[in-house]
């Protein structure tokens, strides 16, 4: 079952992914940053959010996404054969990247980048948060077992579909070209770690 969610939300993702630069403008998407970009700044200040923005504009950076391909700096001669054929491969490049869905492309990896960042500036809270969880979690599981008490197999199967499917909401969102609250992500995040707490609770090994 969990097998079958994860390729399920690649699949749904990776359809995400081809199908809204194809329906949306590139301009749709870097709206919708700039919109979650104010509310984070009313939310957690100028300074973060514009923390927020700085981390997210290097990890689009450093994402792989194809950009419009700069001009060479070398003049070549048009008349020779490596003047030729660079000024082929040029016009080339330009018809494969420099239309509007690869700048849609762009613009989405920008947001989904953004809505990462935001994750990761409430990564300290959330780490107290998940490290508590878990240490309560594996906590129940030792009294469970030392009370020879059972453990609930279905329960524990349960909460791991659970925060699997939870991931992949998450994964499907951040690429979701409406508005999202910027305590959404990490919010479903903290959920997924109690599922996890819970999962554990219920975890017994085999022996």
């Amino acid at each position: 079952m969990i097998r079958i969610v994860a390729i399920a939300c690649l699949l749904g993702l990776l359809g995400m992914v081809l199908y809204l630069p194809a329906a949306y403008p590139a301009e749709h998407f870097l709206l919708q940053m700039k919109m979650e970009h104010s509310t984070l700044a009313r939310l957690l200040g100028d300074s973060a959010a514009s923390d927020v923005l700085s981390r997210s504009m290097s990890l689009h950076a450093s994402s792989g996404v194809p950009s419009l391909p700069k001009a060479p700096g070398v003049p070549t001669d048009p008349n020779s054969v490596p003047g030729a054929v660079a000024n082929e491969m040029a016009s080339l490049n330009r018809r494969l990247f420099g239309n509007a869905y690869f700048r849609s492309v762009e613009a989405l990896a920008a947001l989904a980048a953004f809505r990462l960042s935001t994750i990761l500036e409430w990564l300290p809270w959330l780490s107290a948060f998940g490290v508590a969880a878990l240490v309560d979690g594996r906590i129940e599981a030792i009294v469970v077992a030392r009370e020879f008490a059972r453990h609930d197999p279905e329960l524990f199967s349960v909460f791991v579909i659970s925060a699997f499917m939870t991931i992949a909401v998450m994964a499907c969102t951040i690429v979701l070209p409406h508005s999202l609250h910027p305590s959404f992500l990490p919010l479903a995040l903290a959920g997924v770690l109690t599922l996890v707490a819970r999962s554990l609770a219920h975890f017994r090994r085999g022996g």
